[in-house]
């Protein structure tokens, strides 16, 4: 056989039409590209996969399980907040009750004093301020003191 070089001289030019052929492919591609793939995965792989999977399924159960969880605690905690609340407006609205109570006795205890004449033999005008006050919507003591004040203004009554 025989032996012979070949010797070559190149001349390389970039093409002209590089922006047409860009153009080209963009537009080939602007429907997308479906590529089916084939993957192997080796069956320790889609074990651990499997697992992973299971475990991210316990943990989004167990979110919801403590999410209802809170909701429940979050509910009964607002009744119990309301229902606190409620006592204590109920308990303070009753104290303040007894303690205008106690202010009215003391005033009818006054007027006895003012008067002469015994708490029992002041029973009718308990009575009447007792209504004025629940028809009126004002306080016994307001009420009890008011009275007992004009009724000395006017000559009514008559201290000791």
């Amino acid at each position: 056989m025989s032996r012979f070089v070949l010797t070559a001289q190149l001349q390389l030019q970039a093409p002209t039409n590089t922006r047409q052929v860009v153009n080209q492919i963009q537009r080939q591609l602007a429907g997308g590209v479906n590529v089916n793939v084939n993957i192997r995965v080796p069956p320790t792989a889609q074990r651990q996969l499997t697992n992973v999977n299971n475990q991210v399924n316990n943990l989004n159960r167990g979110g919801q399980t403590l999410s209802r969880t809170f909701g429940v605690a979050l509910r009964r905690f607002a009744g119990f907040a309301v229902a606190t609340r409620a006592v204590g407006i109920f308990t303070a609205k009753l104290s303040e009750g007894v303690s205008e109570a106690i202010k009215f006795e003391r005033e009818v205890v006054k007027i006895a004093q003012v008067t002469g004449k015994s708490v029992q033999e002041l029973n009718g005008l308990t009575k009447t301020i007792t209504s004025l006050s629940t028809s009126l919507g004002v306080t016994f003591v307001l009420t009890s003191s008011t009275f007992s004040s004009t009724f000395l203004v006017l000559g009514i009554i008559s201290p000791l």
